[in-house]
């Protein structure tokens, strides 16, 4: 391809599709880590939650967990499905299935939400 026709061709992407492809790029060179698939092993972590330290593989002790995680507390959406799995919770223990669930907020937030739940009739265990 010659300067010319290099020139006629950047000349006629506009200026929203250029700011478009950047974005795209800067979110996929932010998610360089790999995309997890049902059944994938999760990578271990440790985490500072309401419960304590822990660490990921030490507490789920090869057994099978459910891994949950919600953008934000008091979103209705996520109340509902932690409420519900903590209202399931005993069904999970039966079977040897951790329940897990990750959030973004600190905890303090997470335990007022918590507590905020267990007064909800419907959703409380």
């Amino acid at each position: 391809m010659s300067l010319e026709e290099s020139s006629v061709d950047s000349s006629s992407v506009t200026k929203k599709e250029r700011s478009k492809k950047t974005r795209k790029k800067a979110f996929d060179d932010a998610l360089d880590v790999p995309v997890l698939q049902i059944g994938d092993e999760v990578p271990n972590f440790t985490c500072d939650s309401t419960v304590g330290m822990f660490t990921f593989h030490d507490i789920i002790d090869g057994n099978f967990a459910v891994l949950v995680s919600f953008p934000a507390n008091m979103d209705p959406v996520g109340t509902t499905e932690i409420g519900m799995l903590s209202k399931l919770r005993e069904e999970f223990e039966a079977r040897g299935v951790r329940l897990i669930a990750l959030g973004v907020e600190n905890k303090q937030e997470h335990r007022k939400w918590i507590e905020e739940i267990e007064v909800m009739p419907y959703l409380s265990g």
